[in-house]
């Protein structure tokens, strides 16, 4: 057995003494734990070759590949979802974050900006477009008492949402089903009070028919948050500039998305769609202003080894992606980890270190917030 096969293996073990010291942690990363068991079970990592080569032979615009974005949305979730709860929890979104904030209570004060910015209300019907493995619309039934439904094209998180919505106890307020955001046939018109969106809508391009279904089933009046991801016009981000690109096409390919398209973009296709716009703004130019940089963690901090050692979400840093990856490539070849976990596991690291970069420069945001009116 050669040097770097022995070096592997003795990564390996130590990555996973370190993933069974977190896991002994309490609760929350018991469910930690239960997410790896789970990613080593997947049989859905063989696609990730077909998604890479799509994403490979592209040319200058995604929209080239040979899927749809919905398919492309359900294939990379089928593979990242475990991942996702693994490294990330149950709320799979970034958030601003205050000096001396652990980051689970980051995650759910940026939730409740939304319940702020909707007026959510005990009852009102409210619809959360995207909703992953269901952690925000559980935080806030919570928070809000209001009724949600979540919808999300992908069966598994549809499965995983409703498990673990039935084991807290919140069935009854709020509940997930497989819907795609373009044609959603389950719901009448003006069926919702209100709508948000967390991160989601980045993963069709264009966004209008999505917007459109969002408009008919809002009632008259009814408000719809979005925290969007784009790259920044002001930033003097380049499509132009092959340096530019190769970071955004990194956050894209990492991310399961197409073309990322600049703020100005966004905000014209919700105008498109009808709505009246009341708010735009890059939450984390505002968190900057508001207690300067020096009283602030930056958004993608958990992701970046440069940022120190965040031990409440160690599986997401750049410490704990290696240590996982490195475990991944002895348990695949030891045949104890699914054909292609290393290369599911690699795409991740890609968008992680891209988002990192992203965010450093500027040129793009995960949370530039929407906020607009449906009208009377």
């Amino acid at each position: 057995m050669g040097f770097p096969m022995k070096f592997s293996i003795f990564m390996g073990l130590a990555s996973f003494l370190v993933v069974i010291i977190i896991r002994s942690q309490g609760q929350e990363n018991s469910e930690m734990g239960d997410a790896f068991k789970r990613l080593l079970s997947n049989d859905k990592f063989d696609s990730v070759q077909n998604y890479d080569q799509q994403f490979a032979t592209a040319g200058d615009s995604l929209s080239n590949r040979a899927s749809k974005d919905q398919d492309i949305t359900d294939t990379y979730y089928n593979i990242a979802t475990d991942f996702y709860e693994y490294g990330w929890g149950d709320s799979f979104h970034f958030a601003t974050r205050y000096l001396g904030e652990g980051f689970r209570a980051s995650i759910a004060r940026h939730e409740h900006l939304i319940a702020q910015k909707l007026d959510m209300k005990p009852g009102e019907k409210v619809l959360d477009m995207g909703c992953g493995v269901g952690g925000p619309m559980r935080e806030l039934v919570r928070f809000t008492g209001s009724d949600i439904t979540g919808i999300t094209i992908n069966a598994h998180q549809v499965k995983r949402c409703n498990d673990i919505t039935k084991k807290k106890g919140l069935s009854h307020l709020g509940r997930c089903k497989q819907l795609d955001f373009t044609a959603q046939t389950d719901h009448k018109d003006a069926s919702f009070d209100k709508i948000y969106s967390i991160e989601a809508l980045c993963h069709l391009n264009p966004r209008g028919p999505a917007l459109k279904e969002a408009f008919r089933v809002l009632k008259p009046g009814g408000l719809f948050f979005a925290y969007e991801w784009v790259t920044k016009n002001s930033s003097g981000y380049d499509r132009s500039n092959p340096e530019h690109t190769k970071v955004i096409r990194g956050i894209e390919h990492g991310n399961g998305l197409p073309d990322v398209i600049h703020d100005t973009d966004v905000k014209e296709q919700f105008l498109e769609a009808g709505f009246e716009l009341l708010e735009f703004y890059d939450l984390v130019e505002e968190i900057d202003q508001r207690f300067g940089k020096e009283g602030s963690v930056p958004w993608y901090s958990p992701l970046d080894g440069d940022s120190g050692f965040f031990f409440d979400s160690f599986a997401s840093t750049a410490m704990g992606r290696v240590s996982s990856h490195t475990l991944l490539v002895v348990l695949e070849a030891l045949g104890l980890a699914p054909a292609n976990s290393v290369a599911t596991s690699s795409m991740l690291r890609d968008g992680a270190d891209n988002l990192v970069l992203g965010g450093k420069t500027g040129w793009f945001t995960p949370m530039q917030v929407v906020l607009v009116r449906k009208p009377l």
